[in-house]
């Protein structure tokens, strides 16, 4: 009978590709960005639309409102269908790595809503669209560390973008469209190729 050869090598890379798999929150599926980013597209038209009729409390309410529901929609559907596949995967959908996320999205989130109300009431609604793409930049880079590499891609895209706008300002309706209209589109078509991959 022949010995059984063992390779450390191909053991060590094994143990390796084992560790990185369990270091990534994998239960995210790629329709709920699709969703955000084709409803931020939409707000985005509806703003560039309510801007151009004139700022007004009641636009302002409106916007707020709008931009409100796209968050919830997208956020319903991403817990839903994250459930679903983390399900499908014989897996539990909240995990210490989830709360990880969490930790890692809560601070920007609370610092963005803060500040939009601030702007706000001071009447400088130019400087909300920076303001949500920065914050939001910031949360996906920080749970960036423990998802996918797409996550962070995401995230440094968004805070690229969001000081190009500080700066150089685009249009709120563009600067929202571009990042959280096409950059999640991206993103979710990225997702894809993975779970295909996968």
């Amino acid at each position: 009978m022949g010995e059984t050869i063992i390779d450390p090598r191909r053991d060590l890379e094994t143990i390796r590709a084992l560790m990185e798999r369990a270091r990534y929150y994998r239960h995210l599926p790629p329709q709920p960005p699709l969703l955000a980013g084709l409803l931020a597209l939409g707000g985005a038209a509806w703003t560039h639309h309510r801007i151009a009729a004139g700022a007004s409390e009641e636009s302002v309410t409106e916007l707020g409102l709008i931009w409100s529901g796209i968050f919830v929609v997208s956020l319903v559907t991403q817990i839903a269908l994250g459930y679903r596949t983390a399900k499908k995967a014989g897996s539990d959908f909240w995990s210490p790595l989830a709360a990880e996320i969490v930790h890692a999205l809560w601070p920007p989130f609370l610092v963005a809503l803060s500040f939009t109300a601030i702007l706000i009431r001071n009447q400088t609604l130019e400087l909300i669209a920076p303001l949500w793409i920065l914050c939001y930049g910031i949360g996906a880079v920080a749970a960036g560390a423990y998802a996918r590499p797409a996550v962070r891609v995401l995230g440094i895209s968004f805070l690229l973008a969001g000081l190009i706008d500080l700066f150089r300002p685009f249009p709120s309706a563009v600067a929202i469209g571009a990042t959280f209209g096409v950059f999640h589109l991206i993103y979710g078509l990225t997702l894809f190729r993975h779970v295909a991959r996968d």
